[in-house]
């Protein structure tokens, strides 16, 4: 029965004692599931109990969330609102966990909503805000010291932008505009919102074919934002119709009024080689960078090696078709930070030519495949002389890729295939994965944890898995698409 009116009922709870039995906590709670009662017999992170005062540990350090009520129970943020809507003492002092996250639904008949002044009544608790549809103008009007990422629209047909998005959401202080077609008006809520929460530190910005649609968002973005430290730009239409707006971003840039900038990811967008190096060349040293689209080209790169390889921790351009094998090594010959690379293809003909050794011996993650077009894999050759030759190229490979002893991620799938035919390669042979054509070079490897060799027609045998298993203890992951 509930608790009467005033008064708080108190249960202990032998379980929250007992290791053995702690991880019924939860099933409890929900059997527990009404007002008025609360728990003793907790254990403090430590393991020291708080009969006293069973919300000791938590008012010590709300992160205790994360690291469980007893030593052996974890409770996950999921978790969190059943807890507090059990317990009034949970209730009392942690219901603000309850609005971290929240999420409101505009779309069709799919409608969760939460009535704007009940927000704006708990907006110093929002932390995330997740927009799906077109909302009223009343939800822009609403300011948010603690907001830390916005997600607005519906992006999840476009696989760049929800990976974007999802790297943006599980960081601090993001926002998300998205939708590609929006109307002026939309375009006033969304600058309106920008200059209601200036302490917003990282932006995604969703762009269709129009380019004056965001303007005046750009012009909030421009004025009202004291340190930006990340900008996502992401075009999408029929196909990636948006244009980036170089202008806008330049005299931000000219202006010095994102001196801290760190991260600048543009992908799907239209731009010229000329309008990318225009924007780097006045960027501050970046930590990451990634670029997926455009006319990268040799202007673009002159401006990127004299000014960002010296700082750069991420580089991703596997999808500029335009950035060349020999761009590529020389980035790995000249960025000594970088841990993570993406690049759309390196030849092994540009291996064997490479002027300089590979200085980035810290990196973690790898994406390029390795490709030889200097011969065609057919009869002509004869199967000796064609293992032969797969036998070097694979060894060329594997002698480079040996000493990024840090790599956890090694990444040669050749998925652009078509891109690839466009740029005038036949024969997109791949290094063969197995014993006999170097596979024990790359014992040095120890912390790899993925190997993705998708479309690079790999022949491998069980020998070959095995020495991948006995060479690399820490190997979660084979792809072989």
């Amino acid at each position: 029965m509930a608790a009467p009116e005033g008064e708080e009922r108190v249960i202990r709870d032998p379980l929250l004692g007992n290791k053995n039995e702690g991880r019924r906590l939860l099933d409890m709670r929900k059997k527990l599931a009404f007002a008025g009662y609360t728990f003793r017999g907790f254990h403090a992170p430590g393991g020291k109990k708080k009969d006293s005062d069973p919300l000791q540990a938590f008012k010590m350090d709300p992160k205790a969330w994360g690291m469980g009520v007893t030593d052996s129970v974890r409770l996950r943020s999921m978790n969190i609102p059943n807890i507090v809507l059990t317990c009034r003492l949970f209730h009392q002092h942690y219901a603000f966990l309850r609005w971290k996250d929240i999420s409101i639904h505009f779309e069709g008949d799919k409608k969760s909503t939460i009535d704007a002044g009940t927000l704006q009544a708990h907006a110093k608790w929002v932390h995330s805000l997740k927009f799906i549809g077109t909302l009223p103008a009343e939800y822009f009007d609403i300011s948010f010291p603690n907001l830390r990422a916005l997600f607005k629209g519906d992006l999840y047909k476009s696989p760049d932008t929800t990976r974007l998005l999802t790297r943006t959401l599980q960081e601090a202080t993001a926002l998300a505009a998205t939708e590609a077609l929006a109307a002026a008006e939309q375009d006033l809520h969304w600058a309106r919102l920008v200059t209601l929460n200036p302490s917003i530190q990282e932006i995604t910005i969703a762009m269709g074919h129009d380019k004056s649609e965001w303007r005046k968002l750009w012009s909030a973005v421009s004025t009202s934002l004291h340190n930006p430290k990340r900008l996502c730009i992401v075009g999408f239409g029929t196909p990636n119709m948006g244009h980036i707006p170089t202008s806008d971003f330049t005299q931000c840039l000219e202006r010095q009024q994102w001196p801290n900038m760190e991260d600048l990811s543009v992908s799907g967008i239209i731009a010229s080689d000329e309008d990318l190096a225009t924007i780097i060349h006045l960027l501050p040293p970046l930590k990451h960078l990634e670029i997926g689209s455009g006319d990268f080209g040799p202007l673009c790169f002159r401006h990127l090696r004299e000014r960002l390889l010296g700082s750069l921790k991420t580089l991703d351009l596997s999808k500029c078709d335009k950035f060349t094998g020999q761009m590529a090594l020389e980035v790995m010959s000249s960025c000594p930070q970088l841990e993570e690379f993406g690049a759309p293809y390196i030849t092994i003909q540009d291996l064997r030519t490479a002027p300089r050794p590979w200085v980035c011996l810290g990196l973690k993650r790898l994406k390029a495949p390795f490709i030889d077009d200097n011969y065609e894999s057919n009869t002509v050759y004869g199967d000796d002389l064609r293992n032969s030759v797969t036998s070097r190229s694979s060894s060329v490979v594997f002698g480079h890729v040996s000493k990024l002893e840090q790599l956890d991620s090694l990444d040669i799938s050749v998925n652009n295939v078509r891109n690839l035919r466009a740029l005038g390669f036949v024969k997109l042979n791949a290094p063969q994965f197995r014993l006999d054509t170097g596979l024990r070079r790359l014992a040095t490897l120890k912390r790899l944890k993925e190997l993705y060799l998708d479309h690079t027609k790999q022949d491998l045998r069980k020998e070959d898995v095995e020495c991948m298993l006995m060479q690399w203890p820490m190997l979660k992951k084979v792809s072989v698409g």
